[in-house]
């Protein structure tokens, strides 16, 4: 059960009614998301309510341009390191989005990621295309219905995002090796479960849910399900920690990690990769 400071701030959200609100929620939102990790939290309940609260926030009538979220926030995957990105829905005569939300959420310490500004029916259209189909199959489930692409095109990309090799020392990953929590685990497990989904027809928005529609379909085995899951449940919790220690932005090695920290991220590289190869021998040959 949530804290109710953050339920309470969840229900504010919606009914932002002007951008200084927005702004004070958001801002409250990585306070209160920092206050839960530190009593212990499951950063992966947190990573939902955290995207739901920006996601309505953003939807409010405390911003004027009409947005849809994609990227982490659009599948309810987000972290406070997470780059909020999303599509500006405009008039057919319009051009550029308004610049004013790209600045609040970068002052406000977010990484903020505008993919562009177009009518609602030419989003639909390429989303149709299969161009950048990544993008509209995260936007919730706005275009996830309407994306048609190959879904070899996404298991491709999945597979060259998978993590470089551990280079191991008395078991443990050694210490000059580089490490990149985002780079190495959570995005090739996110490219793996978007297409594992799409190739199980699922529409379903969260990482989580869509490994479980995978698997349900037969798309992955159990295991391999079950070694994804805990792979995403470790890169959250390790990304988490990172952005509690002010470090998430920092280039860093092994060495720089606590050994149980160490520990965990090769385990997780270790089964991500035995995924992988699996899914690929039965794949893609």
């Amino acid at each position: 059960m949530l804290h109710p400071s953050l339920l309470e701030l969840a229900e504010s959200a919606p009914l932002c009614a002007n951008p200084a609100t927005v702004r004070g929620v958001l801002a409250d939102s990585r306070e209160l998301l920092g206050n839960a990790l530190q009593h212990g939290e499951d950063p992966s309940v947190l990573a939902g309510w955290f995207s739901r609260v920006i996601t309505d926030a953003l939807h409010s009538p405390g911003v004027d341009d009409e947005i849809v979220l994609t990227g982490p926030v659009g599948r309810g995957d987000a972290l406070p390191t997470s780059p909020v990105r999303w599509l500006a829905v405009v008039g057919k005569h319009a051009e550029d989005p308004n610049p004013a939300l790209a600045r609040m959420l970068t002052d406000l310490g977010f990484v903020a990621e505008p993919v562009g500004a177009a009518p609602r029916g030419r989003w639909e259209e390429r989303a149709r295309s299969g161009e950048d189909a990544k993008v509209y199959l995260d936007a919730g489930t706005w275009v996830a219905s309407l994306v048609q692409v190959d879904a070899r095109t996404l298991l491709d990309d999945a597979l060259a995002s998978r993590p470089p090799a551990i280079e191991l020392a008395d078991g443990l990953p050694s210490r000059e090796m580089s490490v990149n929590v985002r780079a190495d685990l959570m995005i090739p497990t996110v490219n793996l479960a978007r297409w594992a989904a799409y190739q199980a027809g699922s529409t379903a928005p969260t990482t989580a849910q869509r490994l479980i529609d995978a698997r349900t379909a037969d798309v992955i085995t159990a295991d391999e399900a079950d070694a994804l899951t805990q792979v995403w449940k470790s890169s959250l919790e390790l990304q988490s920690r990172r952005w509690m220690d002010h470090i998430h932005d920092q280039d860093a090695t092994a060495w720089d990690m606590p050994a149980l920290q160490r520990s965990t991220y090769g385990a997780a590289a270790r089964l991500l990769s035995q995924v992988m190869s699996s899914v690929e021998a039965r794949h893609a040959g």
